[in-house]
């Protein structure tokens, strides 16, 4: 009896106003790291769901940048296959190479390569 009497007191003492803004300012780091570790998350699972793209058909998963946006909410087109990619213009490579931060350096050729490593898409086989 004497513990249900001691919950029921505990249950009514309200927790101090400061309370609520020390533990606030506590978690704001925490939920900052949380944020950034979901996004690199994201990053790794596209970048393993790219390995597995061997075939020219084969589709790419686009990986959202350091901030967690994916490029098609930022209006940028990332290729939906392999064969895709081989065709992307020289501004279509500078502007996807631009939403990760990486520089987008020489002709397309090379920026197409930069996009295929960052994006952990296997080197094409050749017969």
């Amino acid at each position: 009896m004497a513990r249900t009497s001691l919950s029921r007191v505990v249950a009514a003492i309200a927790a101090p106003p400061w309370f609520a803004v020390g533990l606030a300012n506590a978690l704001a780091p925490i939920q900052a790291s949380q944020a950034q570790i979901q996004a690199s998350l994201a990053q790794i699972h596209a970048k393993l769901a790219n390995a597995h793209a061997t075939r020219i058909t084969d589709a790419l998963t686009p990986l959202p940048n350091a901030a967690g946006v994916l490029p098609a909410a930022a209006g940028i087109v990332f290729p939906a296959t392999r064969g895709t990619l081989d065709n992307f213009t020289l501004a279509e490579c500078g502007a996807l190479l631009g939403h990760y931060g990486v520089p987008a350096v020489g002709y397309v050729a090379n920026q197409r390569n930069i996009i295929r490593l960052y994006c952990n898409i296997p080197e094409p086989a050749f017969s």
